[in-house]
């Protein structure tokens, strides 16, 4: 483990591991897990891609948050139900704003107050963190993020058809066959899986 590697740890098990413990997060390395509902709530501390050749000394992290849906997932891709996913699973992720931007990084280094940023992580978590949780128990808001801020509109037919609207997730399914012909072939294979009917005459 590098230098800054313990260091990125250190920050996190500081603060913000004992709060999310207390609020039911079950702890996995740099990974929080909670159950709620039919959902898991993910909290994962990241690592800079380029950390490994920044030097021993310099380096930076992120914290992204996770909605992982098995439902979801199984009508969208046909996976099976995760005990342990990770945020890389979740077809609803963020990093956590910082006032700053929706990527904003921590930068990290020999010279870096070590509690002022364990203190900021915490902050982060609760301004931010806690209501992107909030922001998405309001299945309007899980649609209106896959279209219009991950411009994923077949997830957002998977969703509508979780929920039993079976009507909207036809239309989605069906505009988004007529506009996109590089995944045509997925769409007709996600409406034979999910015994929906589209219209693919040419």
């Amino acid at each position: 483990m590098t230098i800054i590697s313990k260091q990125i740890d250190y920050v996190y098990q500081l603060y913000l591991l004992a709060e999310l413990t207390k609020e039911g997060f079950r702890v996995s390395g740099r990974n929080f897990r909670k159950q709620v509902a039919d959902s898991i709530h993910i909290v994962s501390v990241q690592g800079g891609r380029n950390n490994n050749v920044l030097g021993p000394h310099a380096g930076s992290f992120t914290m992204v948050a996770g909605l992982y849906i098995p439902a979801l997932s199984k009508i969208h891709m046909y996976e099976p139900n995760k005990k342990k996913p990770s945020v890389h699973e979740c077809y609803l992720s963020e990093a956590l704003k910082c006032g700053k931007s929706w990527d904003y990084k921590w930068e990290i280094g020999h010279s870096t107050d070590i509690d002022q940023l364990a203190h900021e992580l915490l902050d982060t978590w609760h301004i931010y963190g806690k209501q992107w949780f909030l922001e998405f128990s309001d299945p309007k808001n899980i649609i209106e993020y896959f279209i219009h801020r991950r411009h994923f509109p077949m997830a957002a037919a998977s969703y509508n058809l979780m929920l039993g609207n079976v009507d909207q997730a036809t239309q989605i399914a069906q505009k988004t066959y007529n506009e996109s012909a590089s995944i045509q072939p997925f769409i007709i294979n996600w409406a034979s899986r999910n015994h929906i009917k589209l219209n693919t005459a040419a």
